[in-house]
C-alpha cells in the first residue's frame, strides 16, 4: 500500500519495488488495508516494511516513512526482519500512527 515518493504511484504499481513473484500477496495486503480502513472504532496501524525485506543484520535502527516507501540516498528500499521487530515494538510501546500506514526502513 506504499506510495513511490515523488509520484502518485504505489510500490505494488513498479516491479522495481514489488517483483511479479509476490504481486498477488502484495495485493492481498492491499486489499486488507481497504477493509482497515472501511472499518471504524477500531484502532488500527499497518507497519509496512521496506521493499528488500528480508533476515539480516539487527542494527537497531529504521527510518519511518509515513505512507511513502522509505528509499536510502542510493535508491534502495530495505530493512532486515530483526530491524522491523524493532520498529514494531516502538511503535505498540509509543504509537505514532493510529488508523494509518506507517513504513518502516534504513
Amino acid at each position: 500500500p506504499l506510495r513511490i515518493p515523488g509520484t502518485a504511484r504505489i510500490a505494488l504499481e513498479d516491479p522495481r519495488w514489488v517483483p511479479p513473484t509476490i504481486r498477488e500477496i502484495a495485493a492481498a495486503s492491499c486489499r486488507q488495508l481497504e477493509i482497515l480502513r472501511d472499518m471504524r472504532g477500531l484502532d488500527w496501524t499497518c507497519l509496512a516494511p521496506a521493499a528488500q525485506f528480508e533476515p539480516g543484520i539487527r542494527t537497531g535502527g529504521y527510518r519511518t516513512g509515513g505512507a511513502d516507501l522509505v528509499i536510502d540516498e542510493d535508491g534502495r528500499s530495505a530493512l532486515s526482519m530483526e530491524d522491523y521487530a524493532i520498529a514494531l515494538l516502538d511503535e505498540i510501546e509509543s504509537p505514532t500512527a493510529t488508523c494509518e500506514v506507517l513504513s518502516a526502513g534504513w
